[in-house]
């Protein structure tokens, strides 16, 4: 990812004890970062960066916005909305690391790179599933998917035409079910 030294914060050269930061997370944010889940998306970020003791700081990032992500189904775009808070803890020590505690920085450099930050918190704030609501996919990518796709159960509201022949069971699975019951 190329980025713009406005994601750059100089940690062991703040002027005061808290700094906010803000940022607009577009289209080109996201599509410069080298990940392949956002693409596109219109997410205003605020960061309260405050140093709590000699070499360590508190960051609250707060996020408010949307993004476009595929939909898993019918893979038109979906819009998202975003509204998380967040917390980071930053050290400055003898090289980069990070654990679930927080981030360490090098301290003869004193900066931190907040895009990746940025991006992970926006990302960990969407669903898993990324699914338009019903009836609002596709439809030919539906109809498509329905001539490749078996019935089961979850799969019912969603292509109700791949289950309109569900009472037609051969009744030799009658004849079996018998004999599981026993």
């Amino acid at each position: 990812m190329k980025k713009p030294d406005i994601y750059k914060v100089d940690l062991k050269n703040m002027a005061s004890d808290s700094v906010v930061l803000e940022y607009q997370m577009d289209d080109a944010f996201f599509s410069n970062v080298e990940a392949s889940g956002i693409q596109k998306g219109n997410v205003h970020g605020i960061v309260d960066v405050k140093k709590t003791s000699l070499g360590s700081f508190r960051m609250d990032f707060h996020l408010q916005g949307t993004v476009n992500v595929p939909c898993d189904r019918c893979l038109d775009d979906i819009e998202l909305p975003v509204s998380s808070s967040n917390v980071l803890f930053v050290k400055l020590g003898d090289a980069y690391s990070e654990d679930e505690n927080g981030v360490v920085i090098p301290e003869n450099d004193g900066c931190i790179d907040m895009s990746w930050f940025l991006y992970e918190f926006v990302a960990l704030d969407i669903p898993l599933k990324h699914v338009h609501g019903p009836g609002r996919c596709n439809k030919q990518m539906m109809e498509k998917l329905g001539e490749y796709l078996s019935a089961s159960s979850e799969d019912d509201d969603v292509f109700p035409s791949l289950t309109e022949n569900k009472t037609d069971i051969d009744p030799r699975w009658n004849d079996l079910k018998k004999v599981i019951d026993k």
